[in-house]
């Protein structure tokens, strides 16, 4: 029976094939979406939905799918915010910094900004339009600067309205602290760049403060130290004296370095944490990260109606957080400053040095 319904529909459809599944259909499908497509869109898109891989012909399918729906029903949110998904993950296939590619990230901006006319609350496509923005302003920067500096300060602030509908969203606060980093590198003086990366360390920390174990916001916040740094390292125009800016130029750098250090201890697999630790490995302060009182519970007193607390010395280092051992004590008070009396009890308080003050 299904052959013969096969053949009464390959002889009255143009074009039919029949096929009962596995990778026959997979490629009947995509053959029927480069059809459907093919000689309708524009170049770009209709290069992409002759393309052999099976995904990106169905982007584009959908993209023609999504423009036909809009221009029937022009006030269907959905449809808007979907169009402008799929131009925005179909420009990334095309040639860096070209024309085309440009021409389709405007295309999905002017979709989002559609679709707001129709649903301003919607964070997602406020969020959306400042990725897209980004992307533009990489993809024009060579052919046109003053359009990749607008479109980065417009990305700014769709980050910003967006997190005013979702606060704290930690892609969206790191998004916005990259934004605001490549900002810096075109500030007109020493004073806009600092504001600028001041700005955007304070939304990676938000960023890590709303997801802990964000390997990328403790990356980014490694990079953006370590930029930082090199920056001021070069700059001649910084009223300080050699002295206090080495000082100023290797604090920033180990700070850079224990972020760098955090973020691989979080994704060791990742080859970028791996690459960039081995550049700053020498930075990091040793023997611990950090050391310090901490009050904690006293081990045997966890969880009981007599718990108790005791104020102890701690120290971080990449393997963990821990109360330190006599001779871990002895390395650490050492190179902090502190004093010890003759009962083995440490007096004073830790000297908390700039690279912690950078870093809180």
């Amino acid at each position: 029976m299904a052959d013969a319904l096969a053949r009464d529909l390959e002889q009255q459809v143009d074009g039919f094939k029949a096929c009962f599944g596995g990778e026959e259909l997979k490629r009947a499908c995509a053959t029927l979406s480069g059809a459907l497509v093919s000689g309708r869109l524009p170049a770009p898109l209709s290069a992409l939905a002759e393309d052999s891989d099976l995904h990106l012909r169905e982007l584009a399918f959908a993209a023609r799918q999504y423009a036909v729906a809009t221009a029937e029903q022009p006030d269907d949110y959905d449809a808007l915010y979907n169009h402008g998904l799929v131009l925005q993950e179909l420009s990334g296939k095309l040639q860096p910094a070209s024309a085309e590619q440009a021409a389709m990230l405007r295309q999905a901006c002017s979709r989002y900004e559609a679709a707001l006319l129709l649903k301003p609350s919607s964070h997602a496509a406020l969020y959306n339009w400042g990725v897209a923005l980004s992307d533009l302003a990489r993809s024009v920067k060579p052919s046109s600067p003053a359009e990749a500096v607008a479109a980065l300060h417009l990305a700014s602030q769709k980050y910003a309205e967006s997190l005013q509908l979702h606060p704290r969203n930690p892609q969206a606060l790191n998004n916005w602290g990259l934004v605001l980093q490549e900002l810096s590198a075109d500030a007109r003086d020493w004073a806009e760049r600092h504001a600028l990366v001041r700005s955007a360390m304070d939304k990676f920390r938000l960023a890590l403060r709303s997801r802990p174990d964000f390997d990328r916001g403790c990356y980014n916040l490694g990079t953006v130290f370590y930029t930082f740094a090199m920056a001021l390292q070069s700059d001649t125009d910084v009223s300080a004296s050699k002295q206090a800016k080495d000082l100023s130029v290797r604090t920033l750098l180990a700070v850079a370095a224990q972020y760098i250090c955090l973020a691989h201890a979080l994704q060791p697999a990742k080859d970028i944490y791996r690459k960039s630790l081995s550049v700053v490995r020498q930075m990091l302060p040793l023997p611990f990260l950090r050391a310090g009182y901490l009050t904690a519970p006293r081990s045997r007193s966890i969880g009981t109606v007599t718990e108790t607390f005791r104020r102890d010395w701690f120290v971080l280092d990449h393997r963990s957080l821990r109360q330190a051992s006599s001779m871990e004590a002895s390395l650490s008070t050492a190179g902090a400053g502190v004093l010890s009396s003759s009962s083995g009890q440490r007096v004073g308080a830790p000297v908390v040095g700039a690279a912690a003050a950078a870093a809180a």
